[in-house]
C-alpha cells in the first residue's frame, strides 16, 4: 500500500498500475496530509483548475513546478520492495515463469502444447524457420517500437538453437548474425539464410562452421522499411 499526500490527480495512478504490480499493489491518495492538488505532468502543461489555477484558494506562493511528478514516481519506486517492480513493457502484469504461463493455455484435446524455447535462450522473436539439420532458427527484432528513420545502436539479430539431447527442448543457442535493425524474417536457404532487413535483403553463410556467420551479402536492396503513409 502507497500513501501520497495531497489531492493526486489520477494519472498518477494509471501511469503506477502500469509500473509497479497492479494486483498486488494499492494506491492511496489524499493521505497524511492535504497541501494542495497535486498534479501530473499533463496538468502542469495544461493548467487549470489542478493544474496551477488553484493556488490562490491554497494561499501557494507560487504554482508547482514541472519535473514534480517524477519525482514522486521515483520515490514511490525507492520506497516500494523490488519484487513488486513489473517488468519493463508487461504494462504492471507481472510476467510468469515459462512453465507457470504453459498452464494457462488450453486448446484443443487432440493437439499438445509444448515448450521448446524461452527466455533467455530468445528474446523478441518475430520470426522462426527450422532448417534440415534440426535447427530452429529466430529473428529477434530488438529494436521494435524505434523510429524507422531513427539513428540508433542496431541490436537486432538472428540466431540458431539445437535440441542436442532430443527431449524436445532447444538448450544450445548461438547467435549467428547481430546488429541488424528490423529483421522481420529467415528463411533457411541453401548453405546459409535469407534475412529480411528492410530495405535489404541479406544472405548469410556460416564458411568456417564454427557457427557464426562470416559472410554476409546483400542479394536485394530498395525495399520501403514501413507502409506508405495513406492520404
Amino acid at each position: 500500500m502507497t500513501f501520497l499526500a495531497g489531492e493526486v490527480c489520477v494519472d498518477y495512478s494509471v501511469r503506477l498500475k502500469t509500473e509497479l504490480d497492479r494486483k498486488r499493489f494499492w494506491l492511496n491518495t489524499y493521505s497524511n496530509d492535504f497541501c494542495s492538488y497535486i498534479p501530473s505532468e499533463r496538468l502542469v502543461q495544461e493548467g487549470g483548475y489542478g493544474g496551477g489555477s488553484e493556488a490562490p484558494y491554497f494561499a501557494l506562493p507560487a504554482t508547482l513546478k514541472s519535473g514534480l511528478e517524477q519525482l514522486i514516481i521515483d520515490e514511490v519506486h525507492r520506497q516500494v520492495p523490488i519484487p513488486f517492480h513489473a517488468a519493463k513493457g508487461t504494462q504492471g502484469v507481472a510476467p510468469k515463469p515459462p512453465q507457470e504461463s504453459l498452464q494457462c493455455m488450453t486448446t484443443s484435446d487432440r493437439l499438445q502444447i509444448q515448450l521448446v524455447a524461452s527466455e533467455p535462450n530468445i528474446s523478441d522473436p518475430v520470426a522462426i524457420d527450422f532448417g534440415p539439420d534440426g535447427r530452429l532458427w529466430v529473428a529477434e527484432m530488438a529494436d521494435y517500437g524505434r523510429g524507422v528513420y531513427e539513428t540508433f545502436d542496431q541490436a537486432s539479430r538472428v540466431k540458431w538453437l539445437r535440441d542436442e539431447d532430443g527431449d524436445g527442448f532447444f538448450e544450445t543457442t548461438k547467435t549467428f548474425v547481430d546488429g541488424l535493425r528490423f529483421p522481420t524474417d529467415v528463411k533457411v536457404w541453401r548453405d546459409g539464410v535469407l534475412i529480411c532487413d528492410a530495405p535489404d535483403i541479406l544472405f548469410a553463410v556460416d564458411t568456417d562452421q564454427d557457427g557464426v556467420a562470416d559472410s554476409v551479402t546483400k542479394m536485394l536492396s530498395g525495399f520501403e522499411v514501413k507502409m506508405p503513409r495513406r492520404v
